[in-house]
């Protein structure tokens, strides 16, 4: 179900996308406002278009989001401390603790918003680190955060 809502969600936002960059050229003059002129096949140009977004908006969503692991020293309670100061540090702040998981969603709303609310991130603690889950380039850039304080401890 998760998966149908994040698709409908890319569908949108890349409909209003497009409505919105067409409508920029339209107002700049770089093409005509008659959608029988504005392209090739006219009108059934658009369901074509629309049809080509959806394909991608529901496909999106399988590489869009991952899960990655990454190596922490010591328990819950020593571990827990620098990986919430380390997610502050990136615009997160804590949405809840269950046991030895915790949830994070970004501090902006605008940051929020473009990422069409999909903002969580989901550390779940395995046995030797934690294991990342949530949008790739979100999930890639804590990892490497938290692969480089592990290479500097200096930085802490």
């Amino acid at each position: 179900m998760k998966y149908l809502v994040r698709s409908l969600k890319y569908f949108v936002q890349l409909i209003v996308m497009l409505a919105l960059f067409i409508t920029v050229l339209v107002l700049l003059g770089f093409i005509d406002a008659d959608i029988n002129r504005m392209f090739v096949g006219g009108a059934s140009s658009v369901w074509k278009i629309a049809g080509i977004v959806a394909v991608f908006a529901a496909v999106y969503p399988r590489f869009g989001y991952t899960s990655r692991r990454i190596f922490a020293a010591g328990d819950f309670a020593e571990a827990s401390p620098s990986v919430t100061q380390e997610m502050a540090e990136r615009g997160y702040v804590l949405e809840k603790t269950e046991g030895e998981d915790m949830s994070f969603r970004l501090k902006s709303p605008v940051a929020k918003a473009t990422r069409l609310w999909e903002d969580r991130i989901c550390m779940s603690r395995t046995m030797n680190g934690w294991e990342i889950e949530g949008p790739s380039k979100d999930v890639i850039r804590i990892v490497n955060g938290f692969a480089a304080k592990a290479r500097d401890p200096e930085d802490e």
